[in-house]
Formats: structure tokens, sequence, C-alpha cells
């Protein structure tokens, strides 16, 4: 079996970095990323922990988390969270509940954000005895699955899922992976936030079968690379606003990771998982470094 320390080998040190860090957004320490760009900015890390699907006839639903869509006011735009709640998992429906991803104040003193690394986990808020139904993770391109007012059903976004699996007893999550426009910072300071779709990567999970006014809480956690407004008070310093200097790229990062299989997953079995979570945080003692916004 390759060790974490074999898989990374062929990357130096800034890369190691943000490889763990995508490897385990949740703990491992804050890395700049090494998208191929000149700017910067400072780097947080904040999450939003949420219960859905808790109506009295809901039975099914679904989550599409897109890091780089920072807010939205827009009821049929594009957004950071969008989910489905219904009584059936066949059913069509348009994504509603629609919200941006607003940490503290983010909305009024940064400027422009793109994503780092993200996750979403899910866990059964109910009790032991009543724990039932089934859940799917994916990594989905933005564009593919996102319907607007359009409808589409749990079961066919299941379909683009190759994560599916029982109601867990702790927690299933999934991690992000940048698409090719996810490098670009998008602006927080306008009403209706709205950029392409195109080239941006979702996370994306469904549930069914769960009893009615249970729901399922959902964790969001994401690291973002901020600038501020002038008027905010903060300042990006000069050395904040310059890429790493790294001689690997993004592919070559995540050729690495790959190479322990499904490393995306949480609740894959066996060596690859093992190795994926070593590659993480999971062998670093120290405290993470969150500052929590929400």
């Amino acid at each position: 079996m390759v060790s974490a320390k074999q898989l990374l080998a062929g990357l130096d040190e800034p890369a190691k970095a943000w490889a763990r860090l995508i490897a385990d957004p949740c703990n491992a320490p804050l890395a700049s990323p090494c998208y191929p760009t000149s700017s910067g900015g400072s780097l947080i890390r904040v999450e939003r922990d949420t219960i859905m699907s808790t109506s009295s006839t809901s039975t099914a639903g679904a989550c599409i988390f897109t890091p780089a869509l920072f807010d939205n006011t827009g009821a049929s735009s594009l957004c950071s969270v969008a989910t489905i709640d219904t009584a059936t998992d066949n059913g069509n429906n348009p994504f509603s509940n629609q919200y941006g991803y607003q940490p503290g104040n983010g909305n009024v003193s940064w400027d422009t954000v793109r994503p780092v690394a993200a996750c979403m986990q899910l866990m059964w808020p109910g009790s032991e005895l009543n724990r039932q139904g089934v859940v799917s993770l994916a990594v989905v391109p933005t564009a593919a699955v996102y319907q607007g007012t359009g409808g589409v059903s749990v079961q066919s976004l299941r379909q683009a899922s190759p994560v599916v699996t029982r109601m867990p007893d702790s927690v299933v999550e999934v991690k992000w992976r940048p698409g090719e426009a996810d490098n670009q910072f998008s602006a927080t300071q306008i009403a209706d936030v709205n950029i392409e779709s195109a080239g941006r990567n979702s996370l994306l999970a469904t549930w069914s079968g769960i009893p009615v006014s249970t729901g399922i809480r959902v964790r969001m956690v994401v690291v973002y690379e901020v600038t501020f407004v002038a008027s905010s008070g903060y300042v990006t310093s000069v050395t904040t606003t310059s890429a790493p200097s790294s001689k690997n790229s993004i592919n070559d990062i995540f050729h690495a990771l790959d190479r322990a299989g499904e490393w995306a997953y949480s609740l894959a079995t066996g060596p690859a998982a093992k190795l994926a979570w070593d590659v993480g945080g999971a062998l670093l003692k120290r405290a993470p470094n969150m500052l929590a916004l929400m």
C-alpha cells in the first residue's frame, strides 16, 4: 500500500499543504491554493450547520452546495445553497429555499472571494431506533445539475452520484474539488450574484425514505480566500496577495490525491479511505486554525 508520504512525494511544500487541506477541509491547517494566478487574499474557514426536510410531509430531499457562489438574493438565480424538499423521491420539483452562504458580516466586509477547499457532511438527527432511509453524495459540475426554477427529481439527481448508502449511524462526507473556473474571484458587493456556472463544481447530496418531521442534518464547511472592501477596517497585506511559490500545477495535486482512490468520500472502506485520511488532517495533532463566523 502507498503511504501518505509516498503519495505526496512529487509535490513541493506549498502543494502538499493545499493537498492536505483539500483532503481534510475541517481540520487541516489553512493553506493557500496553487491556482494558476498571481492574485490571492486572506484565508478564512467558515461553516453552516442546518437540518433540512423537517416538514410533516417530507420524506426526501436534496442539497446542492456551490462554494464559488457566495451570496444570492434572487429566487431564481444560481446561489450558494439550493434544496429540494418533497414527499416523494420521483416527483418533479424545483430547487427552493435558496440562500447565500453568508458567514457573519462577510456580505458587507468582503469584497471578493474564491473557494480553496470545502466539504459537505450528512448526519442523522433522530433516534437510533428510527434511523432509516438512503443517502447519496457526489461532486458534480454545477451547470449539469442545477435547474433554476425548473423541476428535477431526487431520483434523477441520485443517478449522478457515485456513492449511495443507507442512512449513516454517524457521518458521511463528500469533499469538493475545483472546476476549471473555480480559481476566479467572485464579487460579493452585488445584490444578486449570478456568475457563470460553467466550469464550477458543486457538492450534491440526496436523501429519501426518511420519517416525516425528522429531517437530516447537513453541515457545510468551506475555506475561502478573501479580499476586503476598503471601508471594512480589514487590510489584506501584500504578502498574502501573491500565489504560493509552487512548481506544481493543480493537476499535479489531484493526480497525487486520486492515486488514493475515492479519497473524496469518507464512507469508502479499505486502504484508499485510510490513505486519504492520512493525507488530510488526521495525522496533524494541532488544533485547526478556525475562525467561526457563522
